[in-house]
């Protein structure tokens, strides 16, 4: 499920690239991608993280999150004749990545010893 909203918010930002400008794009890339990735990072921080990872993941999400909503505010897209705004659209990758991100993609082999 992540993978492929990764792909189709690569596939839309390429798009308007071309149509809105790169500083668009990229402000539509960071709207859509950050919330989803600080999300899942918090996710994986609370609850498979030691005592200061703890503390630390959710600050920086929050702070992920605060840049992302910075982003959104010059985000607007119309989809299938509605408008959606960029925080609707930060929501929407933030449920991403609370549901769609597993925890097990954070393991590492490094704790396998």
């Amino acid at each position: 499920m992540a993978g492929l909203y990764f792909l189709a918010i690569l596939g839309i930002a390429v798009v308007f690239v071309f149509k809105n400008g790169v500083a668009f794009a990229l402000s539509f890339l960071g709207t859509a991608i950050i919330p989803c990735v600080a999300i899942a990072g918090m996710k994986w921080g609370l609850m498979k993280g030691d005592r200061q990872q703890r503390i630390g993941v959710p600050i920086v999400a929050l702070l992920l999150l605060a840049f992302a909503y910075w982003l959104s505010t010059g985000v607007s897209v119309q989809v299938f004749g509605h408008n959606l705004s960029g925080l609707t659209l930060g929501i929407i990758g933030s449920v991403i990545g609370l549901i769609g991100i597993p925890l097990s993609w954070a393991d590492t082999s490094s704790n396998a010893n």
